[in-house]
């Protein structure tokens, strides 16, 4: 999987800019964004590390210039009161309406200045904006699959296809058939089955695609939207959450099969998504799958299940797989059967179909209508013969689209 499609980031250019024209017109010399760049105060960042080191160095810096032109030692009271104008002027420092620096001429500050300050910040944050709401994102909007082609025609070479979950980036919009590159994968793609811009976004979101990625060293998990509520627990830099929800200051994350929140200043939300195959991946990536299957042919010992589990074990593997052959939907069926057997997951078919955000067919409505309508008998032979204990993928206990992971690629799916 790919990282693409960043939020939009924090303007650094328009902070520098507004702390230029408070320092200039206030007199102001400590930095006043660094006391709320902590809204965890457990966690400590390094950029609010360096802004207290910079202050203090400042400060060093002063209280030895007033040091070295008095001769004694420079105290809290003496830093207190007003240094002696010819003293700094040896040291280089001009003193004018408050604020210290080390310069060589004199800066007339007037409303004019400030005024100039004022426009380019606007400007630049203006430019950002623009910049940003440029959105060239499309996502795949198929159940399955869709064949990409060398040229925007149905007729065309098949160079590749895209998956559920696939995005990439829009290279050439056309009334009907548009241009993609998803990965290694180019071509035309017809817009049937594509989502773009802000469309494709809001389509990612509903895969679940929107991952938020810790970015400090260790951040506080807190079971409520609050500084004082209860630590869930500790997350590392680096670790992704999928988003479940986003609030003012706060993210919900899934964490633990249960949603928590984290701040939302100390993650960055992306959105994390598949990306399509080549004909020759696809080919190699069967050809690989083929070498392990051999290996991984075995039986294991039956899962106890009820009468309504059976039905239910097909149900879900007609909704994952139902458009396959008989070792994609055993495949299936087999991770769930070892999650059953696993101590990490529910020991009863049922808990593990229907644990929060496992399985789409759950969540997006699609295995309630299938239990209602009854599974078929191929799937149902699939399901029999997993609850059995016949599996074609080992002791796997997870699956997803192919292309997205590393493992062993039966059908539209790789498990591992």
């Amino acid at each position: 999987m790919k990282r693409s499609e960043r939020r939009r980031k924090f303007l650094i250019p328009s902070m520098l800019l507004g702390i230029t024209a408070m320092v200039l017109t206030s007199g102001f010399v400590g930095l006043a964004a660094g006391t709320e760049a902590v809204q965890e105060p457990e966690t400590v960042t390094e950029e609010s590390t360096d802004v207290q080191t910079n202050t203090t160095a400042t400060q060093s810096s002063e209280s030895g210039a007033q040091s070295a032109a008095t001769g004694t030692e420079t105290t809290d009271s003496d830093a207190d009161s007003d240094p002696d104008p010819a003293a700094i002027a040896e040291q280089g420092l001009i003193l004018e309406t408050g604020v210290a620096s080390v310069i060589d001429v004199k800066v007339e500050v007037t409303h004019d200045t400030v005024d100039e300050i004022v426009r380019n910040m606007t400007s630049v944050s203006e430019e950002d904006e623009e910049e940003e709401e440029e959105v060239d994102f499309v996502m795949a909007k198929v159940e399955n699959s869709v064949n990409v082609r060398s040229e925007p025609d149905a007729d065309s070479e098949c160079v590749g296809k895209l998956y559920q979950g696939c995005g990439g980036i829009l290279t050439y919009r056309g009334d009907e058939w548009s241009r993609i590159k998803s990965g290694n994968l180019e071509g035309y793609v017809s817009n049937e089955y594509l989502c773009f811009d802000e469309d494709a976004i809001e389509y990612a979101k509903e895969l679940g695609c929107n991952t938020a990625i810790v970015n400090t060293m260790t951040l506080r998990v807190r079971k409520e939207p609050s500084e004082d509520a209860q630590v869930a627990g500790l997350l590392e830099i680096g670790s992704e959450y999928p988003v479940v929800e986003e609030l003012d200051g706060w993210v919900g994350i899934k964490y633990e099969k249960k949603e928590c929140y984290v701040a939302s200043q100390y993650v960055d939300v992306e959105l994390i998504y598949e990306e399509g195959e080549t004909m020759e991946e696809i080919k190699e990536r069967e050809r690989l799958a083929s070498l392990a299957k051999a290996q991984l042919v075995t039986s294991y010992s039956s899962v106890k299940c009820t009468a309504d589990e059976v039905e239910l074990l097909a149900c879900i593997i007609q909704c994952e797989a139902g458009n396959q052959g008989y070792e994609g939907r055993l495949a299936v069926g087999a991770v769930i059967c070892n999650r059953v057997r696993s101590s990490k997951f529910p020991n009863n078919i049922t808990d593990v179909v229907y644990s929060p955000g496992q399985f789409g067919p759950v969540s997006n409505g699609q295995l309630a209508d299938r239990l209602a309508i009854g599974a078929s008998s191929g799937c149902r032979q699939a399901a029999e013969d997993a609850l059995n204990g016949a599996t074609n993928v080992g002791d796997a206990k997870y699956f997803k689209r192919a292309g997205s992971k590393t493992g062993v690629v039966i059908g539209a799916h790789v498990f591992y």
